[in-house]
């Protein structure tokens, strides 16, 4: 929240939302559709890193809170030498940091229609 109220505060004060304002747009409409878009960007590249550190996180976290899943298995394989489970657990988690990345880079462009991605 705070972040989000920061990136509003950074982008209202921009020369573009106060063109937006003088034109005569009601605030509402500058809010939404001028302001909001782009104080979303630094939220959204946050809640994709904590995303993906929680999801790293989580795994480690399951057999302290008693919480069936990865957790379990992953700490006894890197307790014991059990080399697969050790290396189904970082690929796992490579895998799902790169997913959440990939969703944070298409959600970039819905929300910015001046970031084009290009083959």
């Amino acid at each position: 929240m705070r972040l989000t109220r920061s990136s509003m505060l950074e982008v209202l004060g921009s020369e573009y939302v106060k063109l937006a304002r003088l034109k005569g747009l009601p605030e509402a409409l500058v809010i939404s559709k001028h302001a909001l878009k782009n104080a979303l960007i630094p939220v959204l590249t946050a809640a994709g890193i904590n995303l993906g550190d929680h999801g790293q996180r989580g795994d480690r976290r399951g057999d302290r809170l008693r919480v069936p899943g990865v957790g379990r298995p992953a700490l006894r394989g890197y307790r014991l030498p059990r080399r697969p489970v050790v290396q189904a657990t970082v690929l796992l988690g490579g895998v799902m940091i790169v997913v959440v990345n990939l969703v944070v880079d298409i959600l970039y462009a819905v929300i910015d229609p001046r970031i084009r991605y290009e083959t």
